[in-house]
């Protein structure tokens, strides 16, 4: 990646892959702030795919024009904020309702959410209790929604249910007293929080989630299948670029991957000079 320009993965709905964007950070648009359209026309047979991009380089929104040709690729011009909050979807619960069944408090809402949705990463069972079989199934509609791929993981229990059964190690939250009984295996989940923390803050949330989580399952799974047939070591840059992934992301891919039993100490070697050459 040159100094001179933004990296940005965005999941396209069209062909279920992560596209990469690259912004030229002297581009007008760029330079102007607010939010900004780029056009990426990829994939076999081609088709489009625009993203709305802020001045942080969060992705806020996706079109899919018709119309666009390939040498549209990589135009970005500036757009109005409002345009964002034409493309948020309607859903029957949306984040701030789905995190208010989560926790009265919205600190410990993120920090259950997030755990939930690292045991979808790792395609670990989930059980959420509620004895009111309609309020229960709105939660899971809620998450099924957000991570449609994983979606036979959840299920809706009662606490009758709960008490003649052993769920251990299974995730396992209740909904009516909001608290985990079982949290599931042991992982890191400060990074979906702080996703989550900023999600929550600006238009979108929904969408943002959404692709966030499209994004991570696609570059998890294409990390493992790498992980999994190397017979030398690799550079976590290149492993990034590979498995389609912000690098940022890389330090919590790795440490799902290891919790999945993949070696990735004897695998994944750092890149000092690439990190170096990001953090000009």
């Amino acid at each position: 990646m040159s100094k001179s320009e933004k990296e940005v993965y965005v999941f396209c709905e069209q062909c279920k892959k992560n596209v990469l964007l690259r912004v030229p950070l002297d581009s007008d648009a760029a330079t102007r702030g607010g939010l900004m359209s780029v056009v990426s026309v990829h994939g076999d047979p081609p088709h489009a795919l625009m993203a709305y991009l802020d001045a942080q380089f969060r992705v806020r929104g996706v079109e899919y024009p018709a119309a666009a040709q390939t040498g549209d690729t990589g135009k970005i011009e500036s757009v109005p904020e409002s345009k964002v909050e034409q493309l948020e979807e309607k859903v029957e619960l949306g984040i701030p309702a789905l995190l208010g069944m989560l926790h009265s408090k919205q600190k410990d809402a993120i920090k259950a959410l997030s755990i939930i949705m690292v045991n979808l990463l790792t395609k670990k069972r989930i059980f959420l209790i509620h004895d009111e079989e309609q309020i229960g199934s709105s939660v899971i509609s809620a998450l099924h929604d957000i991570v449609s791929s994983q979606e036979e993981l959840i299920t809706l229990i009662s606490h009758e249910i709960l008490s003649q059964s052993d769920l251990n190690p299974f995730c396992v939250y209740d909904l009516q007293q909001t608290k985990f009984i079982h949290k599931g295996p042991k992982i890191d989940s400060k990074y979906f929080e702080r996703t989550l923390d900023d999600i929550t803050k600006h238009e979108n949330p929904y969408f943002r989630l959404k692709n966030e989580m499209s994004k991570i399952v696609y570059a998890f799974e294409k990390l493992q299948e790498i992980l999994s047939s190397l017979s030398s070591p690799i550079l976590d840059t290149k492993l990034a670029m590979d498995a389609s992934i912000d690098y940022e992301l890389m330090p919590f891919l790795l440490e799902l991957a290891e919790s999945e039993g993949i070696v990735v100490r004897s695998l994944v070697q750092k890149d000092g000079l690439g990190r170096a050459l990001r953090s000009i």
